[in-house]
Parts: structure tokens; sequence; C-alpha cells
């Protein structure tokens, strides 16, 4: 904070509460996590929950990264940045969707989420990582 510009001061806030937000989100959504136990609606709040706490440890890890300027250092993709920050952040999205679903399907008859589901949105993750090239194409070859 004391090497930060003064006349950034949005900025210097945004770095120091953007990270105490995420420990937050980590202990709310983990008590979530372990209070959602039984219930009709558990599974799907575990999956969303389990997507809140994944998507907030890879914004600490992105923060970590970026102070050290050590996220795609000149323009280039590291192991960190790639499964560390990359990759958990999309999956994430995996894990809401699949407890969203999960909500839609419970609205309408009590299902569980299931396996085509699941292969389904990784499939989409999967594809969405190979567009934006942080992965090979032929990686794509195994969930097709």
């Amino acid at each position: 904070i004391q090497a930060n510009d003064p006349s950034a001061l949005g900025e210097s806030f945004l770095n120091v509460f953007y990270p105490l937000g995420d420990v937050v989100l980590i202990i709310l959504a983990m008590l979530i996590l372990f209070s959602a136990n039984r219930g009709t609606f558990s599974a799907a709040w575990s999956w969303i929950s389990f997507g809140f706490v994944v998507s907030a440890f890879a914004d600490l890890i992105f923060a970590y990264l970026s102070l050290y300027d050590t996220y795609y250092p000149n323009g280039e993709a590291t192991f960190m940045s790639v499964f560390g920050v990359d990759l958990p952040y999309t999956i994430s999205y995996l894990f809401f969707m699949v407890g969203l679903v999960a909500l839609a399907q419970m609205k309408s008859a009590p299902v569980s989420v299931n396996l085509p589901i699941f292969v389904l949105m990784l499939r989409i993750s999967v594809s969405i990582l190979v567009s934006w090239r942080v992965i090979p194409e032929g990686i794509i070859g195994v969930f097709s």
C-alpha cells in the first residue's frame, strides 16, 4: 500500500479489499457447503458453494501473481497462470451451472444432478479454454 501512487486511491482500495472480500466469500461459502448436508436443495447449493470457493481461490492466486508480475509475464502463459487461475476460474462456472441446473430440475421434479449434465458442462468449459488458447486443441478430442 505504501508503494502505491497516492493519486491511484481507487486502485489501492481495490488491491486491499478485493482479496479480503474473497476471504469473506470463502468463509461464507464454506459455511453453506458444510451446513447444506440435508434437505431437498442441499446438493444444488453444495455445487454452487463449491463454485464460489474455487472462484475465490483463483482470485486470490491471481492477486498474488499480479502482485509479483508473474501472471502472464511478457504476455506468455505460465503453469500458475493457466492451472492456478484460468482453469479453476473457468471450472468454477461449471460448478455454478451444475448447481443451477440442479435447482431448475428440483423445481419441476426432485431429480439430482446427473452425469450427462456434468459431462456437458465440462465439455463446454474445455471448449471455452480451447477457444481462449489456454489449452491445446488436441485435448478436445478427449471430450468428443
